[in-house]
């Protein structure tokens, strides 16, 4: 069966006349766009909602996601000074602003094919753009629901494009599960985009604070050690991404295998501490340890010249 879904590209003249008409909406990202919570108390909940209820709209405000009706103002402010981020995406209904958050909230928590709840955030552009392209007709007819149009924005090119349901005849008789699904075929997807990104954004920071003779390596050779990094990292439970570059970092400092270097006693014996459980505590720990043995090198050096 061919997907449903079509899509082309959209301008901002395009969206403003949604806008004018009381059509368009936006999910905006807090935890990408720090502006976002400031703008959402001015605009009031009259205009913006959080996904988030209860204790968790109290407690994550800062990080949350948000729902708001945009207006041609609103619009504005989004492009001029969200537009470099991945501030979250369009989305063109003639449904209420309750209506919409009771409907995005469906999709927050997943569940993955090995039974493992996900909070799935599919308002992030680089996101939604891949898991349409994976979806089955009938998980679209339950994702779009009251749903015309998402509208989603390219991060890098500013580009903006419209998917959007084609008319004919709709599946009947379909509703959606108490947990939606995440099948296999679309996690699988979902982390391969999630992995290039990481690798890429890695790679710029460490590019810009590298000394010069690994600033000079071949993107093939700087990519195959962030990807050796990521999975030495991951043994270690550091994941986030500032965290693994700093891990990184290390690598390129002490070598690849620094971690279980029998010559570098000190890192191993970090990350075995019981008394670290957390691994971002051990990484810290690793990072003092090793600026500690770095100057002591240089210190050595300069003595003996």
């Amino acid at each position: 069966m061919s997907s449903p879904l079509t899509s082309h590209t959209a301008s901002v003249e395009q969206l403003r006349k949604f806008a004018a008409g009381g059509y368009l909406y936006a999910i905006l990202d807090a935890y990408q766009a720090p502006a976002v919570p400031p703008k959402v108390q001015e605009l009031g909940k009259e205009r913006a909602l959080s996904l988030f209820v209860g204790t968790a709209e109290q407690k994550y405000w800062e990080l949350a996601p948000y729902l708001i009706a945009v207006e041609e103002a609103t619009l504005d402010w989004i492009v001029q000074d969200l537009g470099s981020q991945p501030w979250g995406v369009f989305a063109l209904s003639k449904s209420g602003l309750e209506t919409l958050r009771t409907h995005f909230r469906r999709f927050l928590i997943v569940q993955l094919p090995d039974g493992e709840r996900w909070y799935f955030r599919y308002y992030d552009p680089r996101i939604l753009t891949i898991y349409l392209s994976k979806c089955l007709p009938h998980e679209l007819e339950i994702f779009y629901g009251p749903i015309r149009g998402f509208a989603i924005p390219d991060v890098d090119t500013g580009d903006i494009s419209l998917f959007y349901m084609t008319e004919g005849p709709r599946i009947e008789n379909i509703s959606p599960p108490p947990l939606w699904q995440v099948r296999p075929e679309q996690l699988e997807a979902l982390q391969q985009a999630s992995q290039g990104d990481l690798e890429a954004n890695i790679i710029g920071q460490l590019r810009s604070v590298l000394p010069e003779q690994y600033r000079r390596l071949s993107d093939q050779d700087m990519r195959k050690a962030v990807r050796y990094g990521l999975e030495r990292a991951k043994s270690h439970r550091i994941t986030k991404e500032t965290d693994v570059a700093r891990y990184i970092g290390l690598m390129f400092a002490f070598g690849a295998d620094f971690d279980r270097d029998p010559a570098l006693p000190w890192a191993a014996a970090i990350l075995v501490d019981p008394g670290l459980p957390d691994p971002i505590a051990k990484l810290d720990r690793l990072w003092q340890a090793g600026e500690k043995v770095i100057a002591q090198a240089r210190a050595i050096r300069t003595g003996a010249s």
